[in-house]
């Protein structure tokens, strides 16, 4: 019954950190959305991010 019990939360542990995982994923996917301003040579250029 232990190695059960030691199986079960060995494979919580894993589906948590696969979540998790997810969860960072899905946040810096939808960080990179907004506007993004550039200075260069040609001036300042202002751009939609979708």
């Amino acid at each position: 019954m232990t190695n059960r019990n030691g199986l079960y939360v060995a494979i919580a542990v894993l589906v948590v950190a696969v979540v998790g995982l997810a969860a960072a994923y899905k946040y810096e996917a939808d960080k990179s959305t907004g506007i993004s301003i550039v200075a260069g040579e040609n001036g300042i250029s202002i751009e939609a991010k979708e």
